[in-house]
């Protein structure tokens, strides 16, 4: 991780790297303060005073001798090593500093983070946070959402902050404000719940990994960096050839579209973002490692709509410079040896302006207006897509559901995954679906999905809809996946029962992306092309979150 001065800090007492200044004054007079030293794998004891004095608090190398020993007075260096008392650390070293008019020592200790969990068994989890400002040592987290490799939810709460009492320019972006979070619990309840999940993770994907990291350090939480993955700076290196690129932007390239500054879709967005950037590293190293694929010396430059918007203006200046010489002409007609290499010249660029334009989305009717970039309607053909692209989405379906399948049909959920409360359901809802089973109620609508081929699904919090056709969410998963994984996955005891074998080895022919909804005694299933891939993927989520509320 790569992190700038203000979230050094953070990011330090996440790894385990504490460092405070305290005076020469607050150390014994056995210790050396003039010079610096260093010592590794050291122990923090106390050391007993006579007559009821407060210990001591000392350094003892792996030798036993006490190299640092500080007094019972308040100072930054006591406070620190009690932290540590009775535990051994990796390093400890201090050294003279000048920086002060008194005479003061810099003081530094590491000490390694050890997991409680012996083996990792979440292969990934994404988090974000919602903040009350910019600043990790000042302000305080609001919100925290973590998120497993499959899109569901492991941890979504909003917290009350200890000591910010309000934050109107944060407020405006998040649409957390002091009113909402007045009655909620501060972080610090929740620590041991969230360290235990990024224990229980191998691999931990932030978009803009230093910010939220540093809040989560600032808290006294601690994690190995080297399984963290910063999905902005991957993407935009991958794609952009930049460190930095909005999340917004990354959704979009990839065709999905969420509610922004809403911790836990930043989590879902962040995780499709993660899993392009995932298939183009395939897709590279096959590349690389195929010989009948030369690998390009120098990559040309992506064309934008900004560059195509600017040559047009160029394109249209030209011709009116090619009118003018032609009007010359007229009173001159020897300017004819200028103005008409210059004619030639001027539709060579309107025809080069004219792909550029088809190339970057621009000449397209649905594009016309304020609006750039790739914009798509219901109505609007989905645009050709090449073999490559293909293979991206097919690879996006199966790498973004793979999780859902082994949690849904092999792993229980795990014990210390947080079980939310189904709300109660008012009459009036139970009311309108009267016409329902005695042991069967919806709640409220949770979302709704409409596939290529015409089928509509309908979520509730108890229940899916197919049409006319209704089950509870008990025992239900729902992918998203290409035809020929889905004719995989289809048992013979479903084909008899749903009767579509055929219609899916056709689909297995077709090679497409189709959402399955599978429970005890249904399946269903509906076509999600590259337009719709985005959405699918959202719903299949949301189907899984509310079948583990059951």
């Amino acid at each position: 991780m790569v992190s700038s001065g203000r979230y050094r800090h953070g990011l330090d007492m996440l790894q385990g790297k504490y460092s405070v200044l305290t005076s020469k004054g607050s150390v014994t007079e056995t210790t050396d303060t003039s010079s610096k030293h260093m010592f590794k794998n050291c122990t923090i004891i106390e050391v007993p005073q006579r007559n009821g004095r407060k210990a001591h608090l000392a350094v003892r190398t792996g030798r036993g001798d006490i190299v640092f020993e500080t007094n019972g007075r308040r100072s930054a260096i006591y406070a620190l090593l009690e932290q540590f008392a009775g535990q051994q650390v990796e390093e400890f070293s201090w050294r003279p500093y000048a920086g002060s008019s008194t005479p003061t020592i810099e003081c530094r200790l590491y000490a390694r983070h050890e997991a409680k969990i012996s083996s990792p068994d979440i292969d990934r989890v994404v988090l974000d946070v919602e903040t009350t400002g910019l600043d990790p040592e000042n302000d305080e987290i609001l919100r925290l959402s973590i998120i497993d490799g499959s899109g569901a939810a492991l941890l979504d709460e909003t917290y009350k902050p200890g000591h910010t009492t309000s934050w109107p320019d944060a407020q405006r972006i998040n649409r957390i404000s002091p009113a909402s979070v007045r009655t909620r619990p501060p972080i610090t309840n929740d620590i041991d719940r969230i360290q235990t999940l990024l224990d229980r993770a191998r691999e931990v994907c932030v978009y803009n990994a230093d910010f939220d990291l540093a809040f989560l350090g600032e808290l006294g939480l601690r994690m190995d960096t080297s399984k963290v993955r910063d999905t902005m700076r991957e993407y935009g290196r991958a794609f952009h050839g930049r460190d930095y690129i909005k999340l917004t932007e990354a959704a979009q390239e990839c065709s999905y579209r969420y509610n922004a500054h809403d911790s836990l879709a930043d989590c879902r967005a962040t995780l499709v973002v993660q899993t392009r950037v995932d298939n183009h590293r395939e897709r590279t190293a096959a590349k690389i490692n195929s010989d009948d694929v030369p690998t390009p010396k120098s990559k040309p430059k992506k064309e934008t709509p900004a560059q195509a918007r600017i040559y047009t203006v160029l394109t249209w200046i030209l011709l009116f410079l090619c009118v003018v010489l032609v009007a010359t002409c007229f009173a001159a007609p020897y300017m004819l040896i200028i103005a008409i290499p210059a004619c030639l010249v001027c539709r060579a660029c309107f025809s080069h302006a004219k792909d550029m334009r088809e190339r970057t989305g621009l000449s397209k009717p649905s594009h016309k207006g304020k609006h750039s970039g790739p914009q798509h309607t219901e109505n609007a053909p989905a645009p050709a897509i090449t073999t490559e692209e293909a293979e991206y989405e097919r690879r996006l379906a199966i790498e973004a559901t793979q999780a859902v399948r082994r949690e849904a049909e092999l792993n229980p959920p795990a014990p210390s995954a947080p079980i939310p409360a189904v709300p109660h359901v008012p009459e009036h809802e139970t009311a309108v679906n009267a016409d329902l089973p005695g042991f069967m109620t919806r709640g409220s609508k949770v979302a709704k999905f409409k596939g290529d081929d015409g089928t509509d699904f309908t979520l509730y919090e108890h229940a899916i809809k197919y049409g006319r056709e209704e089950h509870r969410l008990d025992g239900v998963a729902a992918t998203v996946e290409d035809g020929e994984a889905l004719q995989e996955r289809i048992t013979l005891t479903r084909v008899a029962l749903v009767g579509i074998f055929a219609l899916a080895w056709q689909k297995k022919k077709g090679g497409e992306k189709w959402l399955s909804v599978m429970g005890p005694d249904f399946c269903w299933i509906a076509k999600a092309d590259r337009k719709h891939i985005g959405d699918a993927m959202k719903f299949a989520a949301k189907i899984n979150d509310q079948a583990r509320k059951q």
